[in-house]
């Protein structure tokens, strides 16, 4: 299946490697004859210089082996051989490689949720578990228009578009917003399902012991878990349907940190350093970097990011937002409030 994101970059997806990720993408869903990435399965040899058990490289290529799969990234395409993992693939392996591409062409993926307040659209750069999901159920149970949850690509003069995943609403969103349940989980099959997840999730977060075994085991569950928990906007609230592309108005990062005031300005250098920090650990593996570097593929920096981050801010009107380090729903709604005053300014 074919995906344009507004020509800056063309994606093709074999048709039954990615069965969730297919639907969530069919907002960029088009036909063209040349893509400009191809993700697809076929033969994997595993040549080249060994650099860990999982990583080898050649000229041109490198190679990952994760669980019964072989993943090869050689330019414009991954190629895929036995038993894939979706989630591994898509977080792991594609989404990196897309961000390159993206990135050669002035965009990049960052970390962040987003919403549009009124037509103007309001991003949330942030580190993770600091409140991004949890603040933008919030304003989209006000009527705000979903943009993104985790992840979204900015870029030239300050636009942006969506990476359209879907929401992730977990345990601990669902303990803020208890009211969504029935609409995260409708029927008593799918609540059954729910608690089974739950209880292998909970049971995976408080493994004991450090060792290959464990660690894959709870990396493998807790990634499963959150990798199964997404719900399309529309369906958690009406009105929230997708806006897919626009110009960034609002840079508001997020902090975990209290304080005297909740919302502070900012400079758009600032949040331009702070979000391209934010980003860094969640989507640049090291490994990824030195296989690049053997394979003699061209691989983009942190300064590179913040460069991009800088171009897509420059415009927009920027603060920080001091989320605290306990969050409550009085507290959410009490930002919430914030957040839609400084925009309606």
């Amino acid at each position: 299946m074919d995906f344009d994101f507004e020509g800056v970059l063309k994606l093709r997806l074999e048709d039954g490697l990615f069965r969730s990720l297919i639907k969530e993408f069919e907002v960029w869903k088009s036909e063209f004859q040349k893509p400009d990435l191809t993700v697809e399965r076929g033969r994997v040899e595993k040549k080249g210089m060994h650099v860990t058990s999982a990583y080898s490289a050649g000229d041109g290529f490198y190679t990952i082996l994760y669980e019964d799969g072989v993943y090869r990234i050689e330019g414009d395409r991954i190629v895929c051989d036995g038993r894939t993992n979706e989630e591994y693939l898509e977080g792991k392996v594609t989404q990196h490689r897309l961000n390159q591409l993206f990135m050669q062409r002035g965009w990049c993926i960052i970390h962040a949720s987003a919403v549009s307040i009124g037509g103007k659209a309001v991003l949330f750069p942030a580190m993770g578990g600091v409140g991004k999901t949890n603040l933008m159920l919030e304003l989209l149970s006000r009527g705000a228009k979903f943009i993104a949850d985790d992840h979204i690509i900015i870029g030239k003069n300050g636009r942006f578009m969506s990476y359209p995943r879907w929401v992730n609403v977990l345990e601990y969103n669902l303990a803020m917003f208890p009211e969504l349940y029935d609409r995260v989980i409708p029927d008593r099959a799918g609540q059954r399902q729910q608690k089974r997840r739950l209880w292998l999730y909970r049971k995976a977060r408080d493994m004991e012991g450090k060792n290959p075994v464990t660690d894959m085991v709870k990396a493998r569950t807790m990634a499963w878990y959150y990798f199964s928990h997404r719900v399309r906007s529309d369906l958690l609230f009406p009105s929230a349907t997708l806006e897919r592309s626009g110009k960034i108005s609002h840079a508001l990062y997020l902090r975990r940190e209290d304080s005297e005031k909740t919302i502070v300005p900012s400079t758009f250098e600032r949040i331009a350093r702070l979000s391209s920090a934010s980003t860094f650990p969640n989507e640049t593996d090291l490994m990824h970097k030195i296989c690049s570097e053997i394979a003699g593929m061209p691989y983009f920096s942190m300064d590179k990011r913040k460069e991009i981050c800088l171009g897509a801010y420059e415009g927009a009107k920027c603060h920080e937002i001091y989320m605290g380090k306990y969050q409550t729903r009085p507290r959410l709604k009490s930002i919430a409030d914030e957040i839609e005053s400084t925009v309606s300014r």
